[in-house]
Order: structure tokens, then sequence, then C-alpha cells
């Protein structure tokens, strides 16, 4: 797809052209990791939105819910009504394993990016490496800081069937991001991935929302880095890496009855807060989903090699 068409789909803002002429510019095999979101593989018939994992979760177990609770508390409540309790993760892998094959973009992410990160329980890339000639390693809440590790590497950030738990609960979520719950001591080893990531490496994000915990723990990393123990190494806004992120316009919640003036004004204040946090959104039409498609095709241009062909040797005349 030509860059004019890619611009087609994309929402009609300057700094959002801005920002996709930035990132196809900068694109380099080795810098950029694939982050995965849950906005991928939801679009799969038979794998549910978060809302819709805790629906069928409620419908398993029976479970009639009065109060609205955030959904990492919902999932606390359901987990405290269950029974048995040891099932409960089996449940939830249960549903959110696709039992289709995947989308065509899975492949096209699996050929032009050499790792990739995602906070889904199981994701479609699995399946999309099945058909290749090389393994993707699984790897789990820890991203690797090996070069060498990192090639064809999949870290499962928040859990995977492989090891029967996932983080879900809101318990979960203060265990494993103890700077952010400020609770009780937890293990730090999610949030340390996450520092390499934000800190040495380029990333998009696809499919993701950025909001809770991962917006949270950019903005602590970039606003409340402290002390010098190896665990939360001080860490500058100008040491940490600039990211993109591909989402859906309607990631903006603006009024349709607001008149232009007003409305300039709200897109700007969100370009300029995801700034603040070293991302750079690149927003594309409303229900213009082809656009992840055609954009990873993009990047999968710029990484391939351009080819010299070889001149014949031309002789001068002899005068």
């Amino acid at each position: 797809m030509s860059i004019n068409k890619l611009e087609d789909l994309l929402y009609d803002d300057d700094v959002n052209k801005s920002n996709l002429t930035l990132l196809l510019g900068q694109f380099k095999r080795e810098n950029f990791v694939a982050f995965i979101g849950a906005g991928l593989p939801c679009g799969m018939k038979d794998v549910p939105s978060w809302a819709g994992l805790h629906k069928r979760l409620k419908t398993e177990y029976s479970i009639k819910q009065v109060k609205e609770r955030k959904l990492p508390d919902s999932f606390s409540y359901l987990y405290e009504k269950c029974s048995p309790k040891e099932e409960f993760y089996k449940q939830v892998f249960k549903f959110v394993k696709p039992s289709t094959s995947p989308p065509s973009v899975y492949y096209i992410i699996h050929d032009n990016f050499d790792c990739y990160a995602t906070t889904n329980f199981y994701d479609p890339i699995e399946d999309a490496d099945s058909v290749k000639e090389w393994g993707i390693r699984k790897r789990y809440f820890a991203f690797p800081e090996s070069l060498e590790n990192q090639k064809d590497s999949l870290t499962y950030l928040h859990g995977h069937p492989d090891i029967g738990f996932c983080i879900l609960r809101r318990e979960d979520y203060d265990y494993f991001y103890p700077s952010l719950s400020k609770r009780h001591i937890g293990v730090p080893v999610l949030e340390n991935s996450l520092r390499y990531l934000f800190t040495q490496k380029q990333i998009i994000f696809l499919g993701c929302s950025i909001e809770d915990h991962l917006k949270e723990f950019l903005r602590y990393l970039i606003n409340y880095a402290k002390g010098d123990d190896i665990n939360k190494a001080v860490v500058s806004r100008e040491n940490v890496q600039e990211h993109f992120w591909i989402i859906d316009q309607s990631v903006i919640e603006i009024d349709e009855k607001l008149g232009v003036d007003k409305k300039k004004v709200i897109v700007k204040k969100f370009f300029e807060n995801y700034s603040a946090l070293k991302i750079r959104p690149i927003l594309y039409n409303k229900n213009e989903h082809l656009f992840v498609d055609h954009l990873c095709e993009a990047l999968g241009l710029k990484r391939k090699p351009i080819e010299v062909v070889e001149q014949p040797d031309i002789k001068e005349p002899v005068s």
C-alpha cells in the first residue's frame, strides 16, 4: 500500500500525520518491539474483551453481581465467590484462547518484527508462528535484557496458560506493581521488565489502551523513579525512549456537539498529555482497523534490504 493510501485511513490532524511520518522514518527491525494488547485478538469472534471475559466468568459460576466495580476489583469479587478456587484460572484460560486461525495482521506482525511483548494471556502470534520455519521463544513476566535472547522472543507480561496463572485480580496487580499500589511489598520483576522496555527499547503499541497500570507506570517512571537501589534506579525523562501508539480515533472522547475550535483544543491536549509520557499516538479513522495491517506492511518494506544490481564493466574505447 502506498503512503498516500495509508494516510487516507489516518485521522486528519497535523500532529498525527507528523507522528506517522516520524515512525516510518525511524523504523528499524533491531530497535522496535511489537507490544500487542487485547484490541487485536478480541476482534476474533470467540475471544472476549475484558468486559466480555468478566461476563462469561459470571455465567460460568452463576454469580450475580449488583455493585459496579472496576474490572480488577470485579474479578477479585468473582474469585471470592467461585468454587473451587483452584479452577478459577483454568476457566479464564478456557475463554481467552482462540479456536480459529489468527487474522492476517498477525502474520504481518510476525514477519516484520523480531520480538514481541503482550499483556494478553494467550496471543494468536503463537499460532501465526506455527507455520514458520523458526519458533518463537516464550517468556513470562520479564522481557529479556540480553539482545541475543530478545530475537524471536514473545514475552507474556501478565501470565499464560503454560504457567497456570495470570494477572487479573486486584490482588494480582498489587503484588506485581508494588510501586504503584504501595499497599504491601510485592515482587518487582514485572516493574523491572517494563522499566527496561520503556527506557532501553522503542515500542509500537498495537491494540493497547495504555490505561491503568501501563500508563501509571510510565508516569511513575518519568516523574517519580527514586533511590539508588538496583531495582529502583533513577531514570531521567531524557533517557526514556520515545514510543508510538497505534489506536482508533475514538480513544479521544469528543462530544460531537462541540464546535470545531473546542474539538481542536481537546485533540491538542490529548497529544500533549501522551507526549509528556514519551508516547506519540498515531490515530486512524474510526473503525478503519485495516490501518494496522497496512501500517505493518509499510514498516516491513522499511526493513527489507535494498537489492543492489551489479553493473557490467564498461571498457573505455581505445582512441
